[in-house]
């Protein structure tokens, strides 16, 4: 499996290669091909709240946005591909803050 992480923003402190395993693990959980490709994009709230504008027509950050490449309408380019995940790690940090004294 390739899983690119890749992290543009600096205001929370993320670990790529830990992130990378555990993407890893949860798409052997779901039995997907060895050869399958995913790419998750870590930002800040500024750049999630565009991609949210563009796609969702929602002018707000959100803390995940997904755009799978196997879903509906068959796309030309390499079939092991199968999608980007963008995270926001400011909103994701902040949802998450409620569930840290569980």
């Amino acid at each position: 499996m390739k899983i690119f992480v890749r992290n543009s923003q600096r205001l929370v402190p993320v670990r790529p290669d830990r992130l990378r395993r555990i993407a890893e693990k949860t798409l052997r959980h779901f039995r997907l091909a060895p050869k399958t490709q995913l790419n998750i994009l870590l930002m800040d709230d500024v750049r999630i709240t565009e991609l949210n504008r563009q796609f969702q027509k929602k002018a707000r950050p959100t803390d995940v946005l997904a755009f799978g490449m196997q879903e509906g309408k068959s796309l030309k380019g390499d079939p092991s591909l199968l999608g980007d995940i963008a995270i926001s790690a400011e909103t994701a940090r902040h949802q998450a803050k409620p569930y840290s004294s569980r």
